[in-house]
């Protein structure tokens, strides 16, 4: 089966000196039930179209493209990340006219709570809410982070682009109860030392993200780093499982035997 693509994205914000992510679980009912994970989805026809035809990034499709080493389409990674944000989490990270990102504290809150919730009934598209306020994706400060496929074997595969952005000073999280049922902000040696004692449960790329994050004192030391490099540099990861001595063992590109 061919993987289909998806984005997801880590929001972080700085704790003094220590860097915190959004974590959410999701429901029972849902994909990846009741794992820990960070907001995303499928990339979709509209988020394609959406990209190849306006400019509602600050660059266009074949710069984004070639930012992340695909032949075209690019940008319709980063339009999806931003929307599964925005129905997932309720943060909203695009920019205005005016090159700020929307203050939930103004009085134009209930406005965006609106556009959500006929977004999450399919009564708008994100494409309408950008083009009606003027809104655009700023995609040099949502940066490409890693590059994860499904193993071969599984019944549902997908192609995934994680992406890192800080979270916006004035908005708030509010998962949407349906397919995200719980949030918490928490650091990567945290969440990672929770997994090892069983509190929360995470697949491997989420786990691996983590361990990405670790090392890093500063969201602006991160965000530098990741934005300094090349396309080359964020190879995919390809998990490959082989049998030894009875014992299923997971491989990734780099192990000895992959």
């Amino acid at each position: 089966m061919e993987p289909s693509p998806a984005s997801t994205i880590l929001l972080l914000r700085q704790k003094q000196d220590v860097i915190e992510v959004l974590m959410a679980k999701r429901s029972h009912k849902t994909d990846f039930a009741s794992l820990y994970v960070f907001p995303g989805g499928k990339v979709d026809q509209d988020d394609i179209s959406f990209g190849v035809e306006s400019t509602v990034c600050d660059l266009n499709d074949g710069q984004l493209s070639n930012r992340i080493n695909v032949d075209s389409g690019g940008s319709s990674f980063w339009i999806a990340a931003v929307r599964e944000c925005f129905e997932e989490v309720g943060v909203l990270l695009t920019h205005n006219s005016e090159d700020k990102l929307p203050n939930f504290k103004e009085n134009k809150k209930e406005r965006y709570i609106d556009y959500r919730n006929q977004l999450l009934r399919k009564k708008v598209s994100f494409k309408q809410i950008c083009e009606k306020e003027n809104f655009f994706i700023k995609s040099t400060e949502i940066v490409p982070f890693a590059h994860w496929i499904t193993p071969e074997f599984a019944t549902r595969r997908y192609d995934t682009r994680f992406f890192i952005t800080r979270m916006p000073e004035n908005q708030d999280i509010n998962h949407d109860g349906n397919e995200l049922i719980e949030n918490i902000w928490i650091s990567p040696q945290s969440a990672l030392q929770k997994v090892q004692e069983g509190k929360m449960q995470m697949i491997l790329p989420t786990i691996k993200c983590l361990e990405q994050l670790m090392g890093f004192e500063s969201i602006d030391n991160l965000m530098a780093h990741y934005q300094s490099l090349d396309a080359k540099d964020i190879q995919p990861n390809l998990p490959k499982f082989v049998k030894k001595d009875g014992q299923w063992k997971e491989l990734l590109p780099g192990d000895e035997g992959y």
